[in-house]
């Protein structure tokens, strides 16, 4: 798709959403979704859901801003960067993110302690690479390329540790990039023991490291289906788990993530050419990590 033909969608969106008087914007926390429940149900539907595809998402710690990914379609690669946020008139309308620029930008992802969102860009060379950008009081400062990835070349996505170590996707699969006194140190592949299971990509820990969700297929032109990993008494990972049939269906599923809080379980799913977030309450991942 052309640039002005995204722009001219960002402009299309943005604008009708800020039509909607105060009065109509979603309240309360989850961006008005309420609460999630036992059985899967699209994210938030009021303020997210739309003709285009969204894709991925991140909290802040205190749950009052939310940023996404979004497409004019789920197979037309114009990603974006959007962002939503709590205020006393409720949330509002969503509006391409503050460190966003006019470039291919996707997978954004919020530290544990807030500090530091980091997304996936192809500003500047057109070739996908890390970048970042710090928080500065109640705003982000400038974005800048996360240079000591140059030697991690083909990072899809990233999720941090509490220590500041990242997790990432990458043509490769799962690595872990540990967060050392010199700065960050080369990448080591995530032991898993994935049997015939394929394409492992975007990877999400807690922040503890006890538990890893990430996608993966059972054969190369299977739909990506989701999977969780904890960490065992020895220190190693357990097998990899298939989420319940009712999140893991003949559909796409990929890309979950946890609330701040650990109550939640986001993931998207695509269908039929649109993809939109849903979620679910994040007990059902008890029965698969009992004992973590």
């Amino acid at each position: 798709m052309r640039p002005i033909v995204i722009a001219a969608l960002a402009v299309s969106l943005a604008s009708a959403a800020l039509q909607a008087s105060a009065s109509d914007r979603p309240r309360g926390p989850w961006c008005g979704g309420g609460d999630s429940g036992p059985e899967p149900r699209v994210f938030a539907p009021r303020l997210l859901a739309t003709a285009a595809a969204e894709l991925g998402g991140t909290f802040m710690p205190d749950g009052r801003e939310f940023y996404f990914t979004r497409r004019s379609a789920f197979d037309a690669g114009d990603d974006r960067l959007w962002w939503t946020r709590l205020d006393d008139d409720g949330w509002s309308a969503p509006r391409p993110a503050p460190f966003a620029a006019d470039a291919r930008e996707r997978q954004p992802h919020v530290t544990p302690d807030g500090g530091r969102i980091y997304f996936v860009s192809e500003r500047a060379t057109g070739q996908p690479a890390l970048w970042a950008a710090d928080r500065e009081g109640e705003a982000w400062g400038p974005p800048f390329r996360v240079a000591a990835m140059a030697r991690n070349a083909g990072i899809a996505s990233v999720s941090a540790a509490a220590d500041g170590s990242l997790y990432a996707g990458t043509p490769g699969g799962l690595v872990r990039i540990e967060l050392g006194g010199a700065g960050f140190e080369p990448a080591r592949p995530v032991p898993l023991g994935l049997g015939t299971l394929v394409a492992a990509a975007r990877p999400f820990v807690v922040p503890d490291e006890r538990v890893l969700l990430f996608d993966a297929r059972e054969h190369p032109a299977a739909e990506p289906d989701l999977y969780v990993c904890h960490r065992e008494r020895s220190g190693a990972w357990s097998a990899p788990r298939p989420l319940p049939d009712a999140i893991n269906t003949d559909a796409a599923e990929f890309g979950a993530w946890l609330s701040p809080d650990g109550a939640h379980l986001f993931f998207v799913r695509a269908v039929g050419g649109d993809a939109d977030l849903w979620w679910v309450d994040a007990t059902v991942l008890d029965p698969l990590i009992c004992g973590w």
